[in-house]
């Protein structure tokens, strides 16, 4: 006979409540993914533009880090979205993150290009964020990844269509400022 460990008491005490789990989890980040969609959907023509890409050039996908939402461990960070990309020429994300250890949330977009990162990363210097607060963040990663990002507070999250377009409308500012992407690609 085998010895009943603490994972089995988890697995017994879960087990009326799992599938319902599941499916809530399911619908959040499908819903999720809908919201941060229909705004990409509302600024498609200006993002496009700032981007420099005619809409059929760009492949639009739903995006998920990790790959599987299985795969999350409780410490671990978890991103919901949407995809851009143009071959291996352009790749962006406009997403919801959530941190694991910090307990944050927020929205954040990140764009790699192949082409002048220096040039590009000079660009961005010089175009200050919407808001003086703290909730505004920004990074350069090696191999070309730009990452901007607002947190939200607990008090927005019930106003994320909101946020999503304020935030949308930086990213396409931001990216029209520096001239857009486009030229900077090789």
């Amino acid at each position: 006979m085998t010895k009943k460990t603490a994972r089995d008491a988890f697995l017994a005490d879960c087990e009326p409540y799992f599938l319902d789990a599941v499916h809530t989890i399911a619908e959040f980040a499908r819903r999720t993914q809908e919201i941060v969609g229909e705004a990409v959907d509302r600024h498609r023509g200006p993002l496009f533009q700032a981007l420099g890409f005619p809409e059929d050039e760009v492949v639009r996908s739903d995006y998920s880090w990790p790959d599987k939402l299985q795969k999350t461990k409780p410490t671990d960070g978890l991103e919901l979205g949407k995809r851009l990309k143009v071959s291996d020429r352009l790749d962006t994300v406009i997403y919801r993150y959530w941190e694991g250890e910090e307990k944050k949330a927020g929205i954040c977009a990140w764009i790699r290009i192949k082409g002048d990162l220096e040039g590009f990363r000079k660009a961005i210097e010089n175009v200050p964020f919407p808001e003086t607060d703290d909730l505004w963040d920004e990074e350069f990663e090696s191999g070309g990844v730009y990452y901007v990002w607002r947190v939200l507070k607990d008090s927005e999250i019930a106003q994320l269509a909101s946020k999503l377009d304020e935030f949308i409308e930086y990213y396409i500012h931001l990216l029209t400022e520096i001239g857009g992407v486009r030229k900077l690609l090789t």
